[in-house]
């Protein structure tokens, strides 16, 4: 299922609502670290929980205080989401501060809209951090590509954005 601590952005649960049903799964909004744990409680879930936050500083002490509290409450692992382009200094310095505070994968989006993927791919290796996954779709239902070498090679070769399948 999914969780949503975001629920204050304009539109947000309407985007909730909408993934879930694409998705078929339940979904969940979730104002504190306690109802998490209430939602985990009173789901079970069996398989793969997603909890969405809230965009975040990671150098704001009191945004890092508030994404440990989620993050223990769910007892998941927080991967860092960037866009495949934007400012590689930028991205790598966000990525060197989410790699001290614990992570250790990142989930590059937006391949499909880009022909400058370094941007992402610099910041990740800088924090160390594995890839997970890829995104090279606005369509949450075409879900996300693992991370493959062979993927990744065909993207930097092909003179393009757009989808690879």
């Amino acid at each position: 299922f999914i969780m949503t601590a975001d629920a204050g952005r304009a539109g947000a649960v309407e985007q909730i609502q909408t993934y879930s049903d694409t998705l078929g799964v339940d979904y969940f909004i979730v104002d504190s670290p306690q109802d998490v744990e209430a939602a985990l409680r009173m789901k079970k879930p069996q398989g793969a929980v997603i909890l969405d936050t809230p965009g975040i500083s990671p150098f704001d002490s009191g945004d890092l205080a508030a994404l440990k509290s989620f993050l223990e409450a769910s007892g998941g692992e927080a991967l860092l989401v960037l866009p495949a382009s934007g400012d590689a200094e930028e991205f790598k310095e966000w990525a060197l501060a989410f790699a001290d505070f614990g992570v250790r994968r990142a989930i590059i989006t937006k391949f499909d809209a880009t022909k400058r993927v370094g941007a992402a791919l610099t910041a990740a290796h800088a924090g160390g951090m594995s890839l997970a996954h890829f995104s090279e779709s606005p369509f949450i239902s075409e879900g996300l590509l693992s991370a493959s070498p062979e993927y990744l090679a065909r993207r930097l070769l092909a003179s393009r954005p757009g989808r690879l399948g």
